[in-house]
């Protein structure tokens, strides 16, 4: 706005949301010498002149405000019923007004009693977030209050309007109406201030709420306004012993034991240096308070009902969070004794997992040192690794050789595969990869779900199931038909197997020569539909993408507001292409043409001079080859001046960028696969 001839004038306007007022030069008295005369008519001058530019930068930010809005808020303003007069007058007050109204969610369809309703609850319901900086917290409080003072309501109570008079020796029916309006200016300030201090973060500021009330109790009233409140609460000093209250007592979640003190809960945070324990013989506890004797007692119930193992994954260095747990009595389980591990071949399913640990190397490849270090932590100690594997057709895993099994959670398998549980077949599950091969985790004697890879032979390879080894279950009649039935569904589309089904049996497909059960065997035989799997898969959500709007830099809009267009077309295969490009800004632009018609070409060029409107531009001068002297007049039209070069020269800028287009499409088409 600043670039602009008398932009304060807009500025303050859409500040203030309100129409500026000049005043008129008054008329010079008579008898006024020629220099009084002579200033006069440049105040009338410059009256007229403020007003005109005005209103043209008030029309050139109502397309600038435009441009910016989304088609969702473009919807919610054209939807007002002023909407019309205010395009039409080019009325950017009137425009930044409706957006405020649908911000604040006060549409004119909206009943005004309910709005100021929902905008008073939001108000009273508001408080500082844990985490919440006072910046934050005092702009959205402020937000709260200019949503109920734009529905028509107020923030300041009556009886503090008049508790403010009595203490000025008036009543509201004597004052004056400055002693009223300065009243109620220091009601809604007090109101204000104590509603955002009560509404303050407790465990920050708790105890500062506390003493302003305490000291109110004893007579002291050290109740800021609003601004000093904003002042105190980023200055205010924080005790140490409320730290805890503030961050929570379970950060983490995890517990950490020092070898040298007493575990939590425990009474041994006391010490008496004159009482010896009879169970350890060391002095400086009781007997009831003795470690030794409670790690003795672990240790006998662990032995009794199998040890439990925590196995309590965090990285550092940023690294994931994980944890993965199971019971070692499980583990020995009904067919192994306390003193064998689960078979190293065995690789178990976990639904409680959520991380990949693996303890034989022989089913792992490229077993390197990464720089995140994993720290598993259970009840017999702490075990830490560093290693990283890649368990062939699934993907980086973690190594600790220390381990007592191998385990792939559930949770991170169903994120790169289909898993499916089959409970009429002994309750296995059932994991199809994208290719459609599949892998069966069986339930053992335990009830623990296992792939055992030395099941088909001793190469440590996984079981995978083949179309030959399914096929062999089923005659070759049934085979033949399941070819068909596949070959079917992918002819009429790939439906899914349910709507496939649900067309064979309904009839939908005359003449058809499958029955529901060939279809149930091609599932079977050939595994899931891989074209109906990769059409019907949607994409996995992209990433946060942040926008963050870049204004002009004011240097470059006072140099170079005024643009200078270097206009052309190009053809590839006879199609025609608009082709443009900034003399000074060197910004370029390009859109097809349906034809060469002026008209196609006049609406070509009108929408690059918006685009450059829209970022406080101004295309003054349109630069172009002999052929388009025609269009002169069509440019005085838009605003604009027609320079064409002599006959057999062209616009350089334009011709340069033209062959840079040509260059890189042909660079990218040549190496194409």
């Amino acid at each position: 706005m600043l670039t602009y001839k008398f932009g304060s004038d807009i500025r303050l306007a859409i500040e203030g949301l309100s129409q500026p007022t000049w005043t008129e030069p008054a008329d010079p008295l008579e008898g006024a010498t020629r220099t009084q005369v002579r200033i006069w008519e440049k105040d009338v001058d410059e009256f007229v002149k403020r007003k005109n530019y005005f209103n043209e930068n008030a029309k050139t930010a109502y397309s600038l405000v435009w441009g910016q809005c989304t088609d969702a808020m473009r919807a919610k303003l054209e939807a007002r019923n002023d909407h019309v007069t205010v395009a039409a007058n080019g009325d950017v007050l009137g425009l930044l007004q409706n957006i405020k109204d649908a911000t604040f969610n006060f549409q004119n369809q909206k009943y005004k009693p309910h709005a100021l309703h929902e905008a008073k609850r939001r108000f009273y319901l508001s408080t500082q977030d844990k985490n919440a900086t006072c910046q934050a917290y005092l702009e959205r409080f402020k937000n709260h209050i200019e949503v109920i003072e734009h529905c028509g309501g107020t923030v300041d109570e009556k009886v503090l309007i008049d508790d403010e008079l009595i203490l000025n020796g008036v009543t509201r029916n004597s004052a004056s109406s400055d002693k009223l309006s300065k009243a109620t200016t220091t009601a809604r300030e007090q109101y204000m201030a104590c509603a955002f201090l009560v509404g303050s973060d407790r465990d920050r500021y708790g105890k500062l709420v506390e003493d302003l009330e305490n000291d109110h109790i004893q007579g002291s009233d050290k109740y800021p306004p609003l601004t000093d409140a904003y002042s105190l609460l980023v200055h205010w000093k924080q005790n140490p012993k409320n730290l805890m209250r503030a961050l929570g007592g379970n950060n983490d979640g995890l517990a950490f034991t020092n070898a040298h003190e007493s575990e939590a809960g425990e009474k041994g945070n006391k010490v008496f240096p004159d009482i010896k324990c009879y169970n350890c013989n060391k002095m400086g506890h009781y007997a009831g308070d003795c470690r030794e004797e409670k790690k003795k007692e672990k240790t006998k119930n662990a032995e009794a009902s199998g040890t439990t193992l925590l196995l309590n994954a965090y990285d550092f260095d940023d690294g994931p969070s994980a944890f993965s747990f199971h019971q070692e009595s499980e583990l020995m389980g009904d067919c192994y004794s306390q003193s064998r591990k689960l078979p190293r071949s065995w690789i178990l399913l976990d639904n409680q997992s959520t991380v990949d640990v693996f303890m034989n190397k022989d089913l792992l490849d490229n077993i390197r040192t990464v720089a995140t270090t994993m720290n598993i932590r259970c009840n017999a100690g702490n075990s830490r690794t560093n290693l990283q594997g890649d368990l062939r057709g699934y993907g980086t895993v973690w190594y600790n050789p220390e381990g007592i099994a191998n385990i792939l959670s559930l949770s991170n398998v169903k994120k790169k595969n289909r898993v499916t549980y089959a409970s009429e077949t002994n309750g296995k599950f059932i994991v199809i990869k994208p290719d459609g091969s599949c892998r069966e985790f069986k339930p053992s004697g335990s009830g623990l779900f296992y792939l055992d890879t030395n099941e088909r032979d001793g190469t440590g390879t996984m079981l995978i199931n083949t179309v030959e080894d399914n096929k062999s279950k089923y005659t070759n009649r049934d085979y033949s038909n399941a070819l068909l039935a596949r070959k079917i569904q992918n002819m009429i589309g790939r439906p899914s197997t349910r709507k496939f089904i649900h067309i064979v049996n309904h009839n939908l497909l005359q003449n058809c020569p499958i029955t529901e059960s060939d279809i149930k065997n091609a599932e079977d035989i050939l595994g899931p539909n891989l074209g109906s799997l990769k059409g019907k898969t949607v994409r996995k959500k992209g990433e946060h993408v942040s926008k963050e709007h870049t204004t002009v830099p004011r240097s470059i809009l006072e140099i170079h507001r005024d643009v200078t267009l270097c206009v052309d077309l190009m053809f590839v295969n006879t199609v025609p292409f608009l082709v443009t490009i900034s003399r000074n800004l060197k910004f370029g632009t390009i859109e097809v043409l349906p034809n060469r018609k002026i008209t196609s070409i006049l609406k070509g060029i009108k929408k690059v001079k918006d685009i450059y409107a829209k970022r406080g531009f101004r295309v003054t001068l349109g630069m172009m080859d002999n052929e388009f002297e025609h269009l002169r007049a069509d440019f005085v039209n838009l605003g604009l001046e027609l320079n064409v070069v002599a006959n057999d020269e062209h616009v350089p800028e334009v011709e340069r960028y033209i062959r840079t287009i040509k260059e890189r499409t042909r660079s990218v088409y040549n190496m194409l696969p």
